[in-house]
């Protein structure tokens, strides 16, 4: 797991990619993974973790639409 490019909202961030088996046909499968450690709420000690996952390259326009979820995080 390497360090990722953090948002201005993230804490910490890390990206990977887990090589294993599809549950379902027993094929190779590469999943890519990002994973942003944030701040929940400004003035407390809360966090939240936020997992993207996606077997699609990091250039592919899936990971914009991921990365969008965290404006949903309140």
């Amino acid at each position: 797991m390497l360090n990722s490019r953090k948002s201005k909202t993230d804490l910490h961030a890390f990206e990977g990619r887990v090589e294993m088996l599809d549950y379902m046909t027993q094929d190779p499968i590469k999943l890519n993974f990002r994973i942003h450690i944030k701040k929940h709420k400004p003035g407390s000690n809360d966090s939240a973790v936020l997992f993207e996952v996606s077997p699609q390259p990091y250039e592919h326009k899936v990971w914009v639409e991921l990365d969008g979820f965290d404006k949903s995080i309140k």
